[in-house]
């Protein structure tokens, strides 16, 4: 195109009605520019200071093609609305905005419009294509004529499945085995026939132009009747005629270095042995080409002339396409296409590319005009970003709205050096046709990129004259910002250059060798690097405000998952973590998942002992060889072993998937052993996100069989499109970031580095007769060069936003590469790839010429420098020492005392150690054994129900899951028994009166009964966590808590070590009444056979026992501090009620406050506690 038609941009004079195209460079500032036309459209600046009406937000059409986009561009949007406002009214100075406030006539007005947009810009009309395809729809569904309800499915997939399933029965199961086993050979089944043509049917719903002539058949089996009949003619031919080749070929002045005694009788005789064997299928040898007339007359010495009517037959045999191969795609996507159409209205859905097509046709029939004036007076200004992303669809839709409406707006902006996304349909040459049909503007300055990053993009593109092969995408240097010329990046202060070509010493290589050598050249470097910020010697930033490089400032470009994992399995080998954030794999197709389902099938089939024993090998359990031999030989291990399992198996029939999955994380520790194995994280993430998705699919899987089943199938057939499948990105805190070039579009990142840059793409092979739109030709070599050059320069435009993306530096890992070492020339195939094709301006070459190019380069540019051997220590980070500056080796002597401090603490490990309360407790549980053997009543009561720990847990959880106000049923009550292992007929009379007797009884304070406290004033289980700021002794907390309470005055005294770190702990209960705050915790303790044994004497002395004084002391704190937190005027002594013990097996509801332990701390007690969790131990020794 003509540079004279491309105009440089000023934002403020551009003309916002009619039709306009911006065409912004990499870091250009293209964003803004959008930002700066939307000011301008809502305060009403038309161009040269001419007033137009102003636009409000949801008058104002932005289209983007992403969620993520959409999103961002609202807050950026969102953001310059306000500081454009601050700035209107002098409380801000934003020099982004000076000309624009200049322009402004009213700068009062220009405030309100702009308060009223910021208020409402969730409203704002910013979307995606396809989102406001689908609201254009709904909101016109008379002029669309579109269903009103109409499901929208985000992937059709599953229809696409089910319709080539169909396809598949009604097309081949009546085949003949000889026709079904020449497809079987082209696809195995349903599923790689969609796989194959799968591409093809997200064109759109538009059958790609099969080339099949008139006079050829399109029926499969008559093709193929037709094609083993050809076949027999051919080999006929040649039985009738092999006998004279040999003689015919050598007595013709032919080249006898291929058609020689050697070879000619090898090649006739394997001809000859394929011609006798029957045909059933489309076969036939290589060898077979040697006897075609083309060839022949090629081999033939000048002036001679020879013809044989076999050769002739074979010459034509061969050009013919024998398979079947096109006809059966062309059936297969005719088929899918009506089916999955047939389906979708059936079913009455709708996916994303439908949302297009429909609008497309509703626009172009002949009342589409009225639709397309309706979205014109709901949006007369339109701003599509990302536009040359687009394809002919999209661009039909906006054109047929917007071109030609002097009243109205279309302002398209993109970049077609930054056109990468072919293969999501998006058309590059939909762009260079609306520039051909638009005014052209372009933005020549670069803001993200330091001057000498800018000047070395600038040199490597402009090496050749079309560095996108396409004169149609042509490259303009760009000018670096002003502020940008102070970026910088140093190594012990010394200026870095802005690209470093990384150049493997070798004279040839292949893919998998330079690979692995930049990807270990990568890792060597990020470390250096790393080492050297750590020691103080590696700064990015302004030159006068530099920091410390940060590992999150360093990101590794990739194509695919394959070249990430290459990298991460490098930093890992050297202990560098990194985060993956392009990784559109399913969780089902990783290594966790297949892990995960070895462990439940352990799990369901733990008798057997094979199924049993894979499962305890898995990662997930953490036992290595060693512990698995000495389970093997240790009998009680092993039964101890079983025993987990068989209850995980009741956890999974009883709750579901997920709390056993949860136990087995607690119990197994499984946490702590993933994260110690390389890439632990990444396991534990998948682990969690399978758990979920199990739990999900649980839902409707009735048995855990059925899991079993469900989670093989989708380990079988894992669908990566599902985004809640996709595996979830790790935390990116402070990690090297490693990124795909296309996820990395439109970011920009410090440092970068590129280490397959000059990764081989092989030619583009077509081995049907699809013709895409863009050429329309028969397929032949000048066809495959045309298809091979848009490969090409979709690869340039790939390493030109790679390029781009940088703002100090980026390193480029090249090779001398060759498809095949065993090539006879020097020449390698390195300018088959983008950035040797800018290198070798577009030559062949060897290694010692690319080298030459590199330095000449260098030569001319100071920003650039070449690093050709193999860096295993960067001396500017690392300088080598002599043997008298490396200190002798010795050992560091221990002096830290090896009492081992608890970090996270709880009230039992506080009073654990104390021997004279175990002693006690000990004591106090034979007692109850053998009062139990000799108590014996036939009416029961609580005293007479099971005593332990089971009783408690069961009681605690039955209270939890109570409304206190609502009596429970009684079928909910037996239920609550069965599940929990008791005989509902035995005790559901008892339980009843229980919970009756608990709900009801006074509490002795302000008329308080449980039956009154209602749900929205309670807080069940409440979880807390208070820090110890110093080291707490025994002894002084020993002294503090007998000083301020009675019973810890009676009480043994405590005994542990010390303590640090966090206590933590749960309070049952906590609630409020009458604007005081309580706790509530529940005792099942035994302590008589009737309520006259729960008398104030005895249950003081259960709390002097067990030393729950200090437990509800730790309570109170906690509480204390919550409220403090929570109350705005918050004062102890008002809102905190007291405590109450409920020892509920001796409470009866006609006594008050029978079986209740009750206490109010002071608050100097609660007060010095807080203080002593705080200050220094000292001050309490």
């Amino acid at each position: 195109m003509d540079n004279l038609k491309i105009k440089s941009l000023n934002l403020l004079k551009l003309p916002l009605k009619g039709e306009s195209l911006i065409e912004a460079s990499a870091g250009t500032g293209k964003t803004f520019a959008l930002v700066l036309l939307y000011l301008r459209l809502l305060l009403g600046l038309g161009e040269d200071g001419n007033p137009n009406r102003p636009l409000k937000v949801t008058e104002i059409l932005v289209v983007t093609f992403t969620d993520n986009a959409t999103s961002e561009l609202r807050y950026r949007i969102s953001k310059n609305i306000h500081a454009l406002r601050m700035t209107c009214l002098n409380y801000e100075n934003n020099v982004q905005f000076n000309d624009l406030v200049k322009q402004i006539p009213n700068r009062e007005e220009a405030n309100k419009l702009l308060f009223i947009a910021e208020q409402q810009i969730d409203e704002a009309a910013i979307f995606t294509i396809h989102s406001f395809c689908q609201r254009m729809l709904n909101l016109n569904a008379f002029e669309s004529c579109v269903l009103f309800e109409r499901k929208f499915i985000e992937n059709d997939l599953f229809l696409l499945q089910q319709a080539t399933a169909d396809f598949w029965r009604k097309n081949c199961y009546h085949l003949k085995k000889d026709i079904a086993s020449i497809i079987l050979k082209e696809w195995n089944g349903p599923d790689a026939l969609l796989k194959n043509i799968l591409p093809y049917l997200h064109l759109r719903n538009k059958i790609p132009n099969i080339k099949v002539k008139d006079n050829e058949i399109n029926d499969i089996q008559l093709h193929h009747i037709c094609t083993i009949n050809y076949i027999k003619i051919i080999k006929n031919q040649w039985i009738a005629n092999y006998t004279e080749i040999e003689n015919i070929l050598f007595n013709l002045k032919i080249d006898k270095r291929s058609y020689n005694s050697r070879y000619l009788p090898l090649w006739i005789n394997k001809i000859t042995k394929w011609a006798k064997k029957e045909t059933i299928n489309y076969l036939y040898p290589k060898e077979l080409k040697y006897f075609s007339q083309e060839l022949i007359t090629k081999k033939i010495k000048k002036g001679s002339i020879f013809s044989h009517s076999l050769f002739i037959s074979i010459e034509k045999f061969l050009k013919k396409d024998l398979s079947i191969r096109d006809i059966f795609i062309k059936q297969a996507l005719t088929y899918i296409n009506k089916t999955l159409y047939k389906e979708k209205l059936l079913r009455s859905v709708i996916s994303f590319d439908d949302l297009l097509i429909l609008l497309d046709k509703a626009l172009h029939k002949p009342h589409g005009e009225i639709l397309a004036d309706n979205i014109r007076q709901k949006y007369p200004i339109a701003l599509i970003d990302e536009f040359q992303d687009t394809d002919q669809l999209q661009y039909r839709i906006f054109k047929k709205i917007y071109f030609n409406q002097k009243n109205y707006g279309l302002i398209l902006i993109g970049d077609p050096k930054q056109a990468i996304y072919s293969f999501r349909g998006a058309n590059i040459f939909t762009y260079i046709l609306a520039r051909n049909e638009l005014k052209c503007y372009t933005l020549d300055t670069n803001w993200r990129s330091s001057t000498a990053m800018v000047l070395s993009v600038n040199q490597l593109f402009s090496r050749i004259e079309c560095p996108f092969l396409f004169s149609v995408i042509p490259f303009r240097p760009v000018l670096s910002a002003e502020e940008n010329k102070h970026l910088r990046f140093e190594i012990n202060n010394e200026l870095q250059p802005a690209i470093k070509y990384w150049l493997q010493p070798v004279k040839k290589t292949n893919v998998t060798d330079y690979q692995f050598y930049m990807a270990h050249q990568c890792a060597v470097n990020i470390s250096q690097l790393l080492e050297g910020a750590k020691n103080g010697k590696v700064f990015i930033g302004q030159a006068n405000n530099l920091h410390m490089l940060k590992a999150s400032d360093i990101t590794v470009l990739v194509r695919n998952h394959s070249e990430a994992d290459i990298i991460i399995n490098e930093l890992n080998a050297i202990n560098i973590p990194s985060a993956y954030f392009s990784n559109r794999n399913s969780v089902y197709n990783t290594h966790t998942a297949r892990e995960l389902l070895l462990l439940l099938q352990g799990i369901l089939f733990l008798e057997q002992e094979n199924i049993f024993r894979t499962a305890l090998a898995t990662s997930l359990l953490g036992f290595d060889s060693t512990v698995l031999d000495i389970t093997n030989k240790n009998s009680p291990h092993w039964i101890s072993l079983i025993e987990k399992f068989i209850l995980w198996r009741d956890i999974w029939y009883k709750n579901g998937i997920f709390p056993m999955l949860r136990n087995i994380i607690k119990e197994q520790k499984l946490a702590e052993t993933l994260l110690t194995l390389t890439n632990g994280n990444r396991y534990l993430i998948n682990f969690m996100h399978l758990s979920e998705l199990l739990q999900i699919a649980s839902v409707n899987l009735d048995c855990p069989i059925k899991i079993l089943r469900f989670l093989e199938n989708q380990i079988q057939h894992p669908n990566e499109q599902d985004i809640n499948q996709q595996v979830r990105l790790e935390s990116d805190h402070n990690l090297i970031q490693i990124i795909t070039i296309h996820k990395s579009k439109g970011l920009q990142y410090p440092l970068v580095w590129l280490p397959f840059a000059a990764n081989f793409n092989k030619d583009l092979s077509i081995n049907s007769k699809f013709i895409d739109d863009f050429s329309d030709q028969s397929i032949n070599q000048k066809t495959l060069s045309l298809r091979d050059k848009e490969l090409l320069s979709e690869n340039l435009r790939l390493l030109y936003v790679a390029l781009t993306r940088s703002i100090y530096h980026c390193s480029v890992g090249i090779a001398p590469l060759n498809h095949t070492i065993r090539k006879k020339t020097e020449n390698t195939d390195f300018h088959k790839t983008a950035i040797g094709f800018l290198l070798q301006y577009g030559k062949t070459a060897d290694d010692i010429k690319l080298k030459n190019y590199l330095y000449e380069m260098m030569e001319n540019n100071k920003h650039i420098k070449v690093i050709e051997n193999t860096v295993l220590v960067d001396k500017t980070i690392c300088q080598n020492k002599t043997s008298a500056d490396i200190p002798k080796l010795n050992f560091r002597h221990f002096t830290r005392d090896l009492t081992r401090i608890s970090y996270i603490n709880s009230y039992s490990s506080l009073h654990q150690n104390n021997n004279d309360i175990t002693e006690t407790r000990y004591n106090f549980e034979i007692t109850n054994y053998k009062i139990k053997n000799f108590y014996i009543s036939d009416n029961l009561t609580p005293h007479d129900f099971p005593k332990g720990s089971k009783t408690g847990n069961f009681l605690h959880n039955l209270l939890n899951s109570l409304e206190f106000n609502l009596f429970p049923e009684q079928s909910w009550l037996e239920k609550r028994l069965q599940e929990s292992g008791y005989s509902a007929d035995k005790w559901i009379s008892v339980l009843e009166s229980w919970i009756f007797n608990i709900l009801n009884v006074s509490l002795g304070v302000d008329d308080i009964q449980l039956s009154k406290l209602e749900s929205k004033n309670m807080l069940r289980e409440m979880e807390f966590y208070i820090p110890i700021k110093n080291q707490i002794t025994a002894s002084s907390l020993n002294k503090l808590i007998q000083h301020y309470d009675p019973i810890s005055r009676y009480a043994p005294s405590l005994n542990f070590k010390q303590i640090q770190g966090m206590l933590k702990g749960f309070i049952d209960l906590v609630f409020s009444w009458k604007g005081k705050y309580y706790i509530v915790d529940y005792k099942s303790n035994w302590l008589g056979d009737s309520e006259y044994n729960y008398t104030i004497e005895t249950i003081n002395q259960s709390m002097i026992d067990h030393r729950y004084d200090l437990q509800y002391q730790i309570y109170c704190l906690a509480l204390h501090r919550y409220l403090k937190q929570r109350l705005r005027y918050y004062k102890y002594e008002y809102h905190f009620g007291g405590v109450f013990y409920l020892f509920l097996r001796g409470i009866v509801a006609t006594i008050p406050k029978s079986g209740i332990f009750t206490t109010v701390p002071s608050y100097d007690f609660i007060n010095s506690l807080d203080s002593l969790f705080l200050e220094d131990k000292s001050i309490y020794e």
